[in-house]
């Protein structure tokens, strides 16, 4: 049986990166002015590539936030938290799951947490946001991380039939995982997602947060570890 996923309205799907859609003028006004007011205050809150070092009050609640109500790998008290905004099909975004991640976690043993925040490109990767709920899902049999590795593999193009197969190869029980991708509740988390990123300023994916320092694109393990090693330097 061929799983279905709700429909996430056109309203919502407020991804920079996708401008060229059969709207009215109302609508591009109203997302564009939505869209420059969360730019504006991810920039005033982060800058281009800052660290929350100041501290301030603004900065601490928009990094609780990041951490909150998320699937997380690594220690809960590791000196360094990376969240990431990504897309199961964006390509640099597979690219760093398969190159630069193994490098961080190997070379960072204990010492790094992953946060990882949906951030789905529906309208250039069109099984972007069922692979975000699909990951949720098989959380919900205790089996996300295990989900997003298969799906950042690259072994099977994403469609409705890889992720019943992935679902098959992890033993999860079908009837329930069916019947979460269905689940209204499962998209408002993505859709929340979302909405953070773009709070945060997220105009393309993937993008990284390193304790608070901002680090766009699959950049090489080089980049991230200068940041992290800076970190753990300071924390000595």
């Amino acid at each position: 049986m061929q799983p279905t996923f709700p429909q996430i309205d056109d309203s919502t799907q407020t991804n920079t990166e996708i401008k060229n859609r059969n709207e009215t003028w109302l609508y591009y006004l109203l997302v564009g002015l939505a869209l420059a007011a969360g730019l504006a205050l991810g920039y005033l809150l982060w800058g281009r590539n800052s660290v929350i070092s100041q501290n301030t009050s603004s900065q601490d609640q928009v990094w609780q936030a990041l951490l909150k109500d998320a699937p997380a790998l690594g220690p809960e008290n590791a000196p360094v938290t990376i969240v990431e905004f990504s897309d199961y099909q964006c390509p640099f975004c597979t690219r760093w799951h398969q190159e630069v991640w193994p490098q961080i976690s190997e070379t960072y043993q204990g010492k790094v947490r992953l946060v990882y925040r949906d951030f789905p490109l529906v309208q250039a990767h069109p099984y972007a946001l069922d692979a975000a709920i699909a990951a949720h899902c098989a959380g919900q049999q205790d089996r996300y991380w295990e989900f997003h590795s298969l799906l950042f593999a690259g072994e099977m193009e994403l469609s409705s039939l890889a992720f019943e197969t992935y679902a098959s190869r992890l033993e999860l029980d079908q009837s329930p995982f069916d019947n979460c991708l269905a689940d209204p509740d499962v998209l408002s988390q993505v859709q929340s997602d979302l909405s953070l990123g773009e709070m945060v300023g997220i105009d393309g994916t993937p993008t990284f947060f390193i304790n608070g320092y901002r680090i766009k694109g699959a950049q090489p393990f080089e980049e991230f570890q200068k940041v992290i090693d800076s970190i753990l330097a300071r924390l000595e």
